[in-house]
């Protein structure tokens, strides 16, 4: 399970085991989340650095497909450098069904849709 930080519900953050209502609304006091080291650093008030790092790895932060470096493509799950290449090659994007064309060169329509998952443009 990886619940998006800036637009999951109390309820969905509390599907993280251990989690908790106090989670929940810290979670979503701190919205919106821009990268883990603000979640390391607002969590961390709460709880050890083991924890965070526990409860990171339940939660994704979507990646802005215009400004993210390779380093920010590779926190998504199976990105891997051809495909955080393949993301700053197309810039600037503009829309979803651009992503879906683009990116359907390289991978099938679910992984493509799986990729989006984690996107957005801004």
């Amino acid at each position: 399970m990886n619940i998006n930080l800036n637009t999951a519900t109390a309820a969905e953050i509390m599907l993280i085991p251990g989690a908790g209502k106090r989670m929940a609304h810290e979670f979503e006091e701190y919205r919106p989340w821009k990268s883990y080291a603000q979640f390391e650093k607002e969590i961390g008030k709460y709880v050890e650095a083991t924890e965070v790092a526990r409860l990171a790895q339940y939660t994704f932060i979507p990646v802005n497909l215009n400004t993210a470096t390779e380093a920010d493509f590779m926190t998504i799950p199976g990105a891997g450098k051809r495909m955080a290449h393949e993301f700053q090659e197309y810039r600037p994007w503009k829309s979803q069904a651009q992503f879906e064309k683009e990116i359907g060169k390289y991978v099938d329509a679910k992984e493509v849709k799986r990729f989006w998952r984690y996107m957005v443009i801004q």
